[in-house]
């Protein structure tokens, strides 16, 4: 693909030799883009996207030396691998342009097998150096990192292990690295590990999942797991790189939930219950009550049985009103009694 082609920029204000260094390197499958004076280079160098520059020396407006200078003065370019193409030779000339920063040295007229040779070097040295920054880049990455980053072999040996899978899983990388990663694992869920395994051995990336894992002292970890395989340069398949995130507050936050959730609609069951029982003693006692209030009222009724008409009357009407309450009892509210903790039926009840 043509995005994949190294890029060449030549910077030579002489036509004949720019193209000519040109067609060279396309035939050997560069891609080149082309400058004849130097404020043009610099823009196109501050554009990105160059692997390599070919430069000469001598400029129009900017001697090669000062670009090489400038170039080097920015840090996203001081990598740039930058050959020198002049036909200054001299001693002095070659130590001024490696002072100003050039990676390489090339005399007009130049071999052009050595020209390519050089460029093929440096291009190949870049991309090491630039594999390696990347590489630097990662394990800090890895090794700053909040969640457990660890890497294993296609049989599950621990090969890596950050700061965060110490502290999330309570062994030291020296415990961990050489063991399998099935000691992180309860015995119930160890067909899991083997399933991730076998997926990644196809080269298939584990779908983000949740589950459980163990530390160290035998407590469970709930953890959000995602698992994928590593591949060398050439795509072959090295092994696994794992990362856990620890969500056991959330899960314990959830279950609480849960049971919080259930409780109320238990609440709510033993409320309805109330409303339905004081509904139905309500209807039970319209009948006594009206008896009695009947009998208040019979002219015959001896005295000493008046009194007890009347003191059950009350009873009952304090009774009703008690029962009336509860049709109306919205929440559980409790108070200090000296029996224990008792309903608190006035602070219960819905206001009217």
């Amino acid at each position: 693909m043509e995005s994949t082609r190294p890029v060449v920029l030549v910077v030579e204000d002489d036509p004949l030799i720019r193209s000519l260094l040109a067609e060279i390197l396309d035939q050997e499958g560069y891609a080149v883009v082309q400058a004849g004076l130097g404020e043009a280079a610099l823009a196109r160098l501050e554009a990105g996207g160059i692997d390599l520059v070919l430069l000469d020396v001598m400029l129009p407006d900017l001697d090669g030396l000062e670009i090489c200078r400038r170039v080097r003065s920015r840090e996203s370019l001081a990598s740039l691998p930058i050959l020198m193409v002049t036909a200054r030779g001299q001693g002095r000339d070659v130590t001024a342009g490696f002072a100003a920063g050039a990676d390489d040295y090339i005399v007009k007229p130049f071999d052009a097998d050595e020209l390519l040779a050089r460029v093929h070097v440096w291009l190949r040295t870049r991309q090491r150096l630039q594999t390696s920054e990347a590489l630097a880049r990662l394990a800090a990455i890895v090794t700053s990192s909040d969640d457990a980053i660890i890497g294993t072999t296609l049989d599950g040996i621990i090969t890596t292990w950050n700061r965060a899978a110490e502290h999330l899983y309570g062994y030291t990388a020296e415990e961990a690295i050489g063991q399998s990663a099935l000691m992180l694992v309860p015995p119930e869920r160890q067909d899991e590990f083997y399933d991730i395994m076998n997926a990644l051995r196809r080269g298939e990336r584990v779908a983000h999942d949740e589950t459980v894992r163990l530390r160290k002292d035998g407590t469970w970890l709930d953890v959000s797991l995602h698992v994928s395989p590593v591949r060398d340069a050439a795509g072959r398949l090295l092994g696994a790189a794992s990362i856990a995130h620890n969500i056991t507050d959330r899960k314990r936050g959830e279950q609480a939930l849960r049971e919080a959730l259930q409780r109320e609609g238990q609440l709510e069951g033993v409320l309805l219950a109330a409303r339905e029982l004081a509904h139905l003693l309500n209807n039970d006692l319209v009948v006594p009550v009206g008896t009695l209030e009947v009998l208040q009222y019979h002219a015959s009724l001896p005295p000493d049985l008046r009194d007890l008409v009347n003191g059950a009357a009350a009873a009952l009407m304090s009774a009703t009103e008690h029962i009336q309450q509860f049709q109306r009892v919205v929440r559980i509210e409790t108070k200090e009694t000296p029996i224990g903790r008792s309903l608190d039926l006035a602070r219960s009840v819905q206001s009217e």
